[in-house]
């Protein structure tokens, strides 16, 4: 069946059948449905097809997702990664690396891969971000108030503050010397353009420097010019 569904070869659908069964232990049209899909983003993307099954794979397994959320999760990495330009397997690899950190941060797995292609399209060191972001959580935070809190709390004093002094050293509290300003800018520009609707991109398009894309419930995208350039 998945021969019949997806322009592919025998071998490499054979390869993402006994893949699969074996890593995820799913067989029937469960099997075949993930198999199509693995090999569609392996010939979207032009990814390695064990490369992108192990990465896919490895995601499941770190963030617990069931088998039948497996599929909207894995299209909402790909989403992602189109959006921002990041690699699937580069934003794949992250979400593993650093899940645990924004899972405790209270990150939904949809939100930590948006954030993470987010820190990649602003040109930040994720190592660099994770290793500082937990000491500095501890020090803003407010007596009793949970970690997501703290973090939620800040960020959305970043984005009410806009672009400026005041927003780029709060956010080099948070994230360190070395990232703050460039997610302090990244991120309140990314929430006015937000606010803005599809009109937003317009406006963005007036600052140097920055592109953006929208992409609507329907899944339609919508560019800037500049980011069309990517």
């Amino acid at each position: 069946n998945v021969l019949t569904t997806v322009p592919t070869d025998f071998a490499s659908a054979g390869t993402a059948i006994t893949d699969l069964n074996q890593r995820l232990g799913i067989t029937g049209p469960e099997l075949e449905a993930a198999a199509a899909q693995f090999l569609n983003l392996s010939r979207i993307t032009g990814t390695d097809l064990p490369g992108a099954i192990d990465k896919g794979t490895r995601v499941f397994g770190d963030w617990g997702i069931a088998v039948g959320d497996q599929a909207e999760s894995l299209d909402k990495l790909y989403r992602a990664s189109q959006a921002s330009g990041i690699s699937f397997d580069e934003l794949s690899g992250s979400m593993v690396s650093y899940g645990a950190p924004l899972r405790n941060l209270g990150f939904s797995f949809e939100g930590s891969a948006a954030l993470l292609a987010r820190f990649n399209e602003a040109g930040v060191n994720t190592e660099t971000v994770f290793s500082g972001l937990k000491t500095s959580i501890g020090k803003l935070a407010r007596e009793g108030e949970p970690v997501p809190e703290t973090f939620n709390r800040i960020v959305d004093q970043i984005r009410e503050l806009g672009p400026g002094a005041e927003a780029t050293s709060l956010a080099i509290e948070l994230f360190g010397q070395r990232a703050g300003p460039d997610l302090a800018d990244a991120d309140a520009y990314a929430t006015t353009r937000y606010v803005m609707g599809a009109d937003g991109l317009h406006w963005l398009a007036e600052h140097d420097g920055y592109s953006g894309c929208v992409i609507t419930r329907e899944g339609r995208l919508i560019t800037s010019d500049a980011f069309n350039a990517y």
